[in-house]
């Protein structure tokens, strides 16, 4: 599927320069209800502890299936002066995030809970607040003992679960066309763009063509 991972010009030439991307830990999301499931046993027993393991273990990569939505230009792209890059990423990977209106509940039948009643659990990880609906999001979940680490930062490498096919500059990026296709050089198939907005409509266009790596 081709999903989109909005960033900043100065971290999308990174990503593009050390053919990587970062992986997000738990604790740094933006939002502090991600990943919270609240656990019915009748036992009293804390499940607290699980958000703060699943950030020891786990990271995410968070995109999108839009990039024509202007909100997501505005707070991840930084204003649209930043970079959407395209990804075609294993569907068998891929994790659509579901929007609800109240918090995720599961319900255990036992006091330590059944193995399909702990896959409940884990799909919270994949629960977000309605109102984030228009982010259309997808996620992609890494141990992160399996990625590169860098200053406490790790990043997930691109290879061919995913696979970089398009880069959009940002209606005000600032990136020019000979600094893009430099950082971009050693990619194939890529198409490169500069974003555009819609004369019809509330969104942001992939216009003026740079370029066909």
């Amino acid at each position: 599927m081709r999903v989109y991972y909005f960033t900043s010009s100065r971290w999308g030439l990174s990503n593009l320069k050390n053919k990587h991307i970062k992986v997000s830990r738990i604790n740094n999301l933006n939002d502090p209800f991600d990943c919270f499931v609240r656990i019915l046993n009748g036992w009293r027993d804390d499940f607290t502890y699980l958000r703060e393991q699943w950030n020891e273990e786990l990271g995410m990569i968070c995109f999108s299936r839009d990039y024509r939505n202007p909100v997501q230009w505005s707070h991840y792209a930084d204003r649209h002066q930043g970079i959407a890059l395209g990804f075609d990423v294993d569907d068998k990977i891929l994790n659509d995030v579901e929007y609800r209106e109240e918090p995720y509940i599961v319900f255990f039948s036992s006091h330590g809970g059944t193995d399909d009643e702990w896959r409940k659990v884990k799909f919270a990880r994949c629960c977000k607040f309605i109102d984030w609906s228009y982010e259309k999001e997808s996620r992609v979940f890494f141990d992160l003992n399996s990625l590169d680490e860098n200053n406490d930062l790790h990043f997930k490498n691109f290879d061919s679960t995913i696979e970089l096919k398009e880069i959009i500059l940002g209606i005000s990026c600032g990136v020019t066309d000979k600094e893009i296709i430099e950082a971009a050089r050693d990619f194939n198939g890529v198409e490169i763009r500069r974003a555009a907005i819609s004369e019809d409509s509330y969104e942001v266009h992939k216009a003026i063509f740079i370029d066909n790596l």
